[in-house]
């Protein structure tokens, strides 16, 4: 699957090979060896069921799993060639890898047929053949064995199937590390067309669907009718006059942000809370503006650096920095002042792989 992988990656480039520009060939083969670290898990999630195949065949020593096993892998390969494949074209269109959006649109498969020309049609299904054709072939000829296991070896079935769930579980969460394995952990170039290639498809379509499983067939934000909803963002958006005030007395001032994430109003004194725990926090209050009226928008790292860098507000299921295929549409304060000749910076004092805040910097920056 690793080689499989290889092969997927260097198809997409290929595909893509005008958005290489600038791009030299040292940072280019970086591609490759930082999308290991996704490709192992995404390969421990594909061979979980063989797993238990090839226990199996081990157990009872018929052809009958080891079938099982090959028909499963011929069409896993496919699968994730069709993934592959379909990819291609829609790069283009979204600049996002693919993801369960996709899936909506099999509803109406003749308008995937009537939006894609005949190039793209005719391109893909050619790139499913070759792809799968090369991966049924290498896992035929270098992989598949029709030998049963030899009698008497039933305890090395024993230990393979205690030690191997394991290895697979290490694998499919990317390590030993606190955070699990996210798609900002094979991010490492401010080119983001390398980041997405870098990227396992596969892995990133199995997140997606997941992140998104319980809001593909409904709008979890119906909390009331359009109309209430329209007349309600209109009462808080009213204001009588203009009440703007300028406090900066620089045309280019330097801007730092502090986001202290856990604080709150109750060990704060100027807002009513205890006294004497932020002393130089209240030095600052006093010679600059404070704002009495703010509120947390979520509970969670991920949900407040969107809402603080791209005003998006909290949202209840997940967070629109954990979609990498938001971050074309997402604005940051961060690419405005680089717009406005400023240079800029982010430091993070804790895992900066968690909840994909890394990937939303590296996009963002």
């Amino acid at each position: 699957w690793i080689l499989f992988f290889f092969l997927n990656r260097l198809v997409f480039i290929s595909y893509h090979f005008d958005k290489l520009k600038g791009v030299g060939f040292s940072e280019l083969a970086s591609t490759f060896y930082h999308a290991i670290y996704l490709d192992i898990s995404a390969a421990c999630y594909l061979v979980a069921l063989p797993f238990f195949f090839i226990f199996f065949q081990s157990l009872f020593l018929t052809k009958f799993f080891l079938q099982v096993n090959r028909f499963y892998s011929f069409l896993m390969i496919m699968v994730v060639s069709i993934l592959v494949s379909a990819e291609l074209g829609v790069y283009d269109e979204w600049g996002t890898k693919l993801n369960a959006k996709a899936l909506l649109y099999l509803e109406h498969p003749s308008e995937i047929f009537r939006s894609a020309t005949w190039g793209m049609l005719i391109s893909g299904t050619i790139f499913i053949l070759l792809q799968s054709a090369f991966g049924i072939y290498f896992y035929q000829k270098f992989i598949y064995s029709a030998n049963t296991f030899p009698p008497g070896k039933r305890f090395y079935s024993i230990v393979f199937f205690i030690l191997m769930p394991g290895f697979l579980l290490l694998g499919i969460r990317g390590g030993w590390q606190p955070i699990p394995i996210h798609q900002s952990d094979v991010y490492f170039s401010k080119n983001n067309f390398l980041n997405n290639a870098a990227v396992n498809s596969s892995w990133n379509m199995m997140q997606s669907i997941f992140q998104n499983k319980r809001n593909l067939n409904k709008n979890p934000y119906s909390f009331f009718t359009l109309n209430e909803s329209k007349n309600r963002v209109a009462e808080i958006y009213k204001t009588n006059k203009d009440t703007t005030e300028i406090i900066v007395t620089q045309n280019r001032p330097n801007v730092v942000i502090f986001i202290l994430e856990g604080w709150s109003a109750d060990v704060i004194e100027s807002l009513g809370g205890e006294k004497g725990v932020t002393p130089e926090f209240e030095k600052l209050a006093s010679e600059g503006l404070l704002f009495t009226k703010c509120y947390s928008t979520g509970e969670r790292s991920e949900q407040g650096i969107a809402a603080v860098l791209s005003g998006f507000p909290a949202q209840p299921n997940n967070s629109v920095i954990g979609e990498p295929s938001k971050y074309p549409r997402l604005p940051c304060i961060n690419s405005k002042f680089l717009n406005a000749g400023y240079s800029t910076s982010f430091m993070f004092g804790g895992q900066l792989n968690y909840g994909n805040i890394k990937g939303f910097i590296y996009f963002s920056r």
